[in-house]
């Protein structure tokens, strides 16, 4: 910074003849040096003093500051070897320089689009989200559902994929109205996922596999006698 101001002051020098005194204002050279903090243009400058580049006389208000160069540049003689500074302007100790601060680069999480699948004409989600609505409702209030927003969309001219979630759809209204369907014909969330875990416990019966019957041969006769299965008597 030092060097920047030494610079400047012989930039200016130059350009009115090299005169014995310059006289300009800290804010002119703060703005030439683009410095804008005053203490740290006056602590340089007092520097190049201390080593012996210039000399200045600090004006007052309404009077500038007189700069006066003390190296022999040529044009202003009478300075001896002896008297000339023993380090250059670089030389001169500087502040110490920020450490750089490093570019945050936002790093964009690339999104996995999981696929939708067309579970009606115009209702289409994932299959996630579709496993997320039978866990809480059952197939059968899912399907009913589903043929609900279908119908919706059909009625009120929807594209079968728009901009909005069908999955989100259901959650937000869907819901309501089937609760409000299953309350009319008597029927409860929890009487509706109860048939489906009976739906769900008949299907894996080693036995009668959802049937309900089991045909068992009598050893005497040796005809098929059709028996209920224990496990589905739950529903009777």
């Amino acid at each position: 910074m030092a060097m920047i101001v030494y610079y400047k002051l012989v930039n200016r020098f130059n350009r009115r003849g090299w005169p014995e005194l310059l006289a300009c204002s800290n804010q002119r050279m703060m703005l030439a040096c683009r410095i804008k903090d005053e203490e740290t243009y006056i602590k340089h400058r007092n520097l190049l003093k201390q080593y012996g580049f210039i000399d200045f006389t600090s004006g007052k208000k309404g009077s500038p500051t007189k700069y006066s160069l003390k190296i022999n540049t040529g044009l202003n003689r009478g300075i001896s070897p002896s008297e000339m500074p023993s380090v250059l302007p670089s030389e001169l100790p500087s502040e110490t320089p920020e450490p750089k601060r490093k570019a945050l680069i936002h790093k964009t999480k690339k999104r996995v689009c999981t696929p939708k699948v067309c579970y009606a004409e115009r209702v289409y989600m994932t299959e996630p989200e579709h496993e997320k609505l039978i866990a809480e409702f059952g197939t059968d209030a899912v399907d009913w559902m589903i043929n609900k927003l279908d119908t919706w969309k059909g009625a009120n001219g929807k594209p079968a994929k728009d901009r909005g979630s069908d999955y989100l759809k259901i959650r937000n209204w869907v819901v309501k109205a089937y609760e409000e369907d299953a309350q009319k014909k008597g029927t409860s969330r929890q009487q509706s996922r109860a048939a489906n875990i009976v739906k769900l416990a008949k299907a894996d019966c080693p036995n009668c596999h959802g049937t309900g019957k089991v045909k068992l041969k009598d050893e005497f006769t040796g005809q098929n006698i059709e028996y209920t299965c224990d496990c589905c008597k739950i529903d009777q």
